[in-house]
């Protein structure tokens, strides 16, 4: 939720204190006119408002944990590589975790993020 006080007078202490004591967290100029966003959501009158911030779709959240999970990968890979000679069970793991990485990659560029599961 966006808090913010919309003013159309110029921006001084008053108009700040008065903003901060509604709760507001932006203050909004309209000495020159309301925006256009706002008009659009029906905000023309100054005072204190709330708007409803829209939700993040959920392919762009399982977009945004794919390539924080890939960042995360590149370490963990790197940190395999410099394995002299790696154990059976390290051999195992790391093949089960290219695969997810492998997965998630396909996912990402199949645009196909409508789970994250198997990345």
């Amino acid at each position: 939720m966006r808090r913010i006080w919309v003013t159309v007078t110029p921006i001084d202490a008053t108009v700040r204190a008065a903003a901060s004591a509604a709760g507001a967290t932006e203050i909004v100029n309209a000495t020159n006119g309301y925006p256009p966003a706002l008009l659009a959501i029906g905000i023309n009158t100054s005072g204190y408002h709330e708007i409803p911030v829209p939700a993040v779709p959920v392919s762009e959240t399982n977009r945004q944990t794919i390539e924080g999970r890939a960042i995360t990968a590149i370490t963990a890979n790197n940190t395999f590589l410099a394995i002299g000679t790696p154990s059976t069970a390290q051999n195992a793991a790391q093949i089960k975790l290219l695969t997810r990485e492998c997965n998630g990659l396909i996912m990402l560029l199949l645009n196909r993020l409508d789970t994250t599961n198997g990345t």
